[in-house]
């Protein structure tokens, strides 16, 4: 849970990061995508469609730990079974 919940961490703020980095620095985006001529068209639809993905993120900071506690709870399930009762007799 604390390797998840960790890694959910990691990626969202590197993710978050990113997209406010290139929303607020235009030659970020240019740099990025360099060899490529973007109108002031093209740049606010990569912009507009950055920030809507950004929201992406915080589904993954809460969905990543629940995950990750199911499978983990699964295999330590598959990999310790409950004993067998004895037989009584």
């Amino acid at each position: 849970m604390l390797a998840n919940g960790t890694a959910a961490l990691f990626t969202t703020v590197l993710g978050t990061g990113t997209t406010m980095l290139m929303l607020k620095s235009p030659w970020l985006l240019h740099w990025l995508n360099h060899g490529q001529h973007l109108t002031a068209v093209a740049t606010y639809r990569y912009e507009l469609h950055a920030g809507l993905g950004a929201l992406s993120y915080v589904l993954m900071l809460i969905s990543f730990p629940v995950i990750g506690l199911i499978m983990s709870a699964l295999a330590a399930a598959i990999a310790n079974p409950a004993p067998a009762s004895p037989a009584h007799g």
